[in-house]
């Protein structure tokens, strides 16, 4: 396992999202996605993957999220994805990314991020601490707040499913197509270039 980087102090909200956005964009692109930058968008969506070739091309949106560890749990929420942005835009992916470690975390589809969150709230059933309220009961404004491990170890859980491993490009850029073909077969991809310009409204 590599050392961490040394980064004191930590860097603030603003320099971590805007790192994070350009480090997941840095490796999209050295995968070999096609990467754009959506600047009609306010928040909902950092990135977009271009999938698809001549007249067929579909947009995948990509929220980044920086996480930082700054407590002795070694655990960080990401902050800032609202369940309305999960619930409306199928294709939706989440990619974080640890400055400390730089470990980039990529959930592809509102479906997996879902699942990743319930996941997530039923391994804190019967343990101390505050419970993560069940997915169906946060409102559209709540944060979908997934829980990353940053400790040397991490989670192998989550790690196993959702951990970029450098150099393993077509483990990402697979799941990217097959998100791709699910939005395509199942007509999805209608909402998602509905939800795709309703940003620049």
């Amino acid at each position: 396992m590599a050392k961490p980087i040394s980064r004191i102090p930590a860097l603030k909200n603003t320099w971590s999202g805007l790192a994070g956005e350009a480090r997941v964009a840095a490796q999209l692109v050295a995968f070999g996605l096609y990467v754009a930058k959506p600047y009609w968008n306010d928040d909902e969506i950092d990135l977009l993957i271009l999938e698809g070739a001549n007249t067929d091309l579909l947009p995948i949106p990509v929220q980044a999220k920086a996480v930082q560890d700054d407590g002795a749990d070694h655990i960080a929420t990401v902050q800032g994805l609202r369940r309305m942005y999960v619930d409306r835009q199928p294709a939706l992916c989440l990619a974080i990314w640890s400055p400390r470690w730089d470990r980039i975390w990529f959930i592809d589809g509102s479906d997996n991020i879902k699942a990743a969150y319930t996941a997530q709230a039923a391994s804190r059933k019967g343990k101390p601490g505050r419970p993560k309220p069940a997915y169906e009961t946060l409102k559209d404004d709540d944060d979908v707040r997934l829980q990353i491990d940053l400790s040397a170890k991490g989670n192998a859980d989550f790690d196993s499913r959702w951990l970029v491993n450098h150099l393993r490009p077509s483990d990402l850029t697979n799941r990217v197509f097959a998100l791709a073909k699910r939005m395509r077969e199942s007509k999805a991809r209608v909402a998602v270039y509905a939800e795709m310009f309703k940003a620049a409204e």
